[in-house]
């Protein structure tokens, strides 16, 4: 998309340089500017989050206070909440009750402990005491993460311990949701097996199978490196939650690493998460080691090099977290690196799958020793705004102007149902997979985004997923995957609009292409496949038929035409050993009606 660009701005004299797309928010009286920073060696986490349900988001910020989005660009801070928030490392955010109002937990060591803070709906926190959670000495950590990993629509936590670090001498813990507002603590999982340097968790279904794994960085920090801590889920192979083994692939599970934040996105848009980790120090380098990005195929992980792929991978460390967004608002993501020191920030441009290191921003323009991060959308202007955390002269909160380039977005929040219903999914859609296809610049691809409670350095990113769309209109259809199982296919709408969309049920300006009589009901069988796709299908008129199979950039790789076939069920037989492994859309149509469902090819 960008290579045209480029070209083009070839044609340009000298001076017409990229527009600047960040400026650091001002003011003389807003209570977030005018916040003192962070201590040295005092890392913290930062948040954006809708709190108090009132649209927009609002800005957590670990040691430094909880900014109340005022709506008119500023942050008031709160001061009555009932967070405490002078001490800290880490926060993660999910509705763990499913209440309707998202609740967080914020992780500590020394005297402080860990603790879980219930949002009461009103603007205010209460800690809860109920069972393991009163201990909040008993679950000291560094990095956490919210989860629900064995997908009862109740959100699950997992806490990091660094032994050895800030007072804290035992391991990792993992805390299981019962669904009346208590945890279980879960000593017999492999999770939890063990003591070391670990640093922030992560949870993501990184082999698509229907439960969310978790990866957790090694983090030395000492000049040493080890291999990360990555288990897989085995609860939709066997059936039995709290069952997770030991990831050995190579090269994400064997790679040697001073790993700090596992990130799973789809940088390439070819429909499967590829990984980036964050490095930290390592082999005593001075600088520190890269950062590590591993390119997913279908299951098979490469790890790139700068040939392949740019500095994304050669620049020196010290990195701590990550941030994916499609600041740029072109169709795909682009990646934002948080530094120790004090060092600059780095901020690369996605151009296709290759990263150009962007040095001309002034979120790169920021020396300090860089702890979290967090994006959103926190004015509501169509592009993803950016908060850093660091040292005094200490934290800056980037306002994004892409929405002025005449590129076009969508912002899709989900909402579960929670447990009230026979399959439902947790309230805030931690685990959810969000795919959007658009045709931008003459090119149909699909973008995807995964909800995440942990993606940053012991912070998360809005849960509002932002999707640029380039020039594109509209999107041409939606599915989004629910962790309880549920798939909803939806169809076109709108670009430069905020949706919600709830578990089972489109948009209401949205066409669904599943919940209405124009649906064609069909099943894949198997999948993921690996050669012979049986589809069974039923339609109700006698009438063509056309039966497509199209890749992850919306081309079509298989297609057949039926002049006519009998109302009532059919079945057809595909041969695909052919075709490369990757993410397939199988698509039915006939007169008005078409459906959409998604399938793996190994």
């Amino acid at each position: 998309m960008k290579k045209l660009l480029y070209f083009l701005f070839l044609l340009l004299p000298m001076q017409a340089i990229q527009a600047q797309l960040f400026t650091v928010f001002e003011s003389e009286t807003d209570d977030l500017v005018n916040a003192p920073g962070a201590a040295t060696g005092a890392y913290n986490g930062c948040s954006f989050v809708d709190y108090d349900n009132d649209g927009w988001l609002d800005l957590l910020w670990v040691r430094g206070g909880l900014f109340r989005n005022n709506g008119a660009g500023g942050f008031e801070k709160i001061t009555t909440s009932g967070l405490r928030t002078d001490a800290g490392f880490g926060n993660t955010w999910s509705d763990f009750d499913n209440d309707g109002d998202i609740d967080v937990f914020v992780s500590g060591g020394n005297t402080r402990g860990s603790s879980m803070h219930k949002n009461n709906g009103d603007g205010t926190f209460t800690k809860v005491t109920d069972g393991i959670l009163n201990d909040s000495l008993a679950l000291k950590g560094w990095g956490i993460a919210f989860g629900d990993y064995d997908n009862n629509a109740y959100t699950d936590i997992v806490i990091a311990a660094p032994f050895g670090f800030a007072g804290i001498t035992d391991g990792n813990k993992l805390l299981s949701n019962n669904g009346t507002g208590s945890f279980i603590r879960i000593d017999t999982s492999i999770i939890c097996q063990g003591t070391a340097p670990y640093t922030i968790p992560s949870w993501s279904d990184y082999d698509h199978d229907g439960d969310v794994d978790c990866f957790i960085g090694s983090g030395p920090a000492n000049g040493t490196v080890a291999v990360d801590y990555l288990y897989k889920n085995q609860f939709k192979e066997t059936g039995i939650a709290n069952y997770f083994t030991r990831i050995t692939e190579a090269p994400i599970s064997t790679d040697l690493v001073d790993g700090q934040i596992w990130n799973w996105i789809d940088y390439d848009n070819d429909g499967d998460l590829d990984a980036y980790l964050t490095n930290y120090l390592g082999v005593s380098l001075g600088l520190g080691m890269p950062n590590n990005l591993y390119r997913n195929d279908a299951g098979t992980f490469t790890k790139m090099t700068a040939a392949e792929v740019g500095p994304i991978v050669s620049d020196p460390g010290l990195s701590l977290g990550s941030v994916w967004e499609d600041f740029d608002n072109d169709g795909d993501l682009d990646c934002f690196v948080t530094k120790d020191g004090p060092a600059y920030c780095r901020y690369y441009e996605n151009n296709d799958g290759v990263f150009t290191g962007i040095t001309s921003e002034p979120i790169t323009d920021f020396y300090a020793a860089h702890y979290g991060a967090t994006s959103g959308d926190y004015d509501k202007d169509g592009d993803v705004d950016l908060f850093v955390s660091a040292t005094n002269p200490g934290k800056k909160l980037f306002i994004n102007s892409a929405s002025e380039n005449g590129n076009k977005w969508i912002n899709i929040e989900l909402k579960g149902v929670g447990a009230t219903l026979i399959a439902g999914s947790n309230f805030s859609a931690i685990g959810a997979t969000i795919r959007i296809k658009a045709t931008i610049h003459g090119e149909t691809a699909w973008q995807m985004r995964e909800i995440s409670a942990q993606n940053s350095f012991n912070s998360m990113l809005s849960l509002q997923a932002e999707f640029g769309l380039g020039d594109a209109t509209s999107i041409d259809s939606l599915i989004v995957e629910w962790p309880s199982g549920i798939i909803d296919y939806c169809g076109s709408l709108s670009a430069n609009h905020f949706y919600t969309m709830f578990e089972g049920a489109c948009p209401e300006d949205m066409v669904s292409i599943n919940n209405t009589s124009n649906n064609i009901s069909f099943s894949l069988s198997p999948n993921p496949v690996t050669d012979l796709l049986t589809i069974v299908f039923d339609v109700n008129v006698q009438a063509p038929v056309t039966v497509s199979i199209t890749d992850s950039a919306g081309k079509n790789v298989l297609v057949q035409t039926f002049a006519s076939l009998s109302p009532g069920e059919n079945k057809l037989d595909f041969q695909l050993d052919k075709l490369p492994a990757g993410v397939y859309y199988c698509n039915i149509t006939q007169a008005q009606q078409h459906s959409t469902k998604l399938f793996t090819k190994h």
